[in-house]
């Protein structure tokens, strides 16, 4: 298959978060979401070393100084934060893949090490749906479904990027569709 890529980013300066792959020859498309992560695990090691290092110097030059309750709760800051960059690098390879093909439309989601969900939907039926909350303080939901099922799609992305998605899907899961009399 001969395959053109085209990115999509959400502001300047940011890196992809959505691709879009769409095959020449056929009406198959393909957009894969990725959270946007400026810091690679090395990264993340190397920052959690410096900070930890950093920390634990203050808190030893208080306890020189006679105040010992400071290293405790130094140690218990760079515990939380360990936790907090431990989860961020566990979740650096998630992803989500949204495959619209001739007759079906599927979403898969998952990390690095497997795949955690599958969900497929008949394309002639299939929508995209963009939801904005009633109050408009809570961010908006993407969801694909048909039939009652829907799938959310999107979780790491901004509402303008959402939106751009919701557009994007909405045009490819439309654009021909085969309808079987």
């Amino acid at each position: 298959m001969d395959w053109q890529k085209n990115e999509r980013s959400g502001t300047e300066g940011d890196k992809t978060v959505v691709t879009a792959e769409r095959d020449i020859l056929a009406p198959d498309c393909r957009f894969i979401i990725q959270p946007d992560r400026s810091l690679s695990p090395r990264g993340i090691g190397i920052f959690f070393f410096a900070v930890c290092l950093l920390s634990m110097a203050i808190a030893t030059g208080f306890l020189l100084l006679g105040a010992w309750m400071v290293l405790p709760y130094a140690g218990l800051e760079m515990l939380v934060l360990g936790a907090c960059l431990y989860h961020i690098a566990r979740t650096a390879g998630d992803y989500e893949v949204i495959a619209i093909r001739a007759d079906m439309v599927e979403v898969r989601k998952g990390s690095l090490e497997l795949e955690r969900s599958r969900s497929s939907f008949p394309r002639a039926w299939s929508r995209a749906i963009l939801r904005s909350h009633a109050k408009g303080w809570y961010p908006s939901r993407l969801t694909i479904g048909s039939h009652g099922r829907e799938v959310e799609v999107g979780r790491c992305l901004n509402d303008d990027e959402r939106e751009k998605l919701a557009r994007g899907l909405g045009e490819f899961i439309v654009l021909n569709r085969t309808y079987h009399a």
